[in-house]
């Protein structure tokens, strides 16, 4: 994505969302599998899911902060 559109922040915020979607999926199937197969294979799913979410909204954040202290200079010289 980076390399298609040239702008490093955009293409993690895509990175990051799609991420976030295929936790929430992620989820979802593991709440299914809960109720119907079995709890703790579903179970499973549901923490890999949030765990996934969780890494993509921190990176998203820490691509947002890049770019917005990207003309900020260092303290030190």
């Amino acid at each position: 994505m980076w390399r298609r559109w040239g702008d490093h922040e955009r293409a993690a915020r895509a990175a990051a969302r799609a991420g976030q979607v295929l936790g929430a999926v992620i989820i979802g199937l593991g709440l299914a599998e809960a109720l119907t197969v079995s709890y703790l294979d579903g179970l499973w799913l549901v923490l890999i899911g949030w765990f996934l979410i969780s890494a993509a909204t921190a990176e998203r954040k820490a691509a947002t902060a890049q770019a917005a202290l990207a003309g900020v200079r260092s303290l030190r010289s």
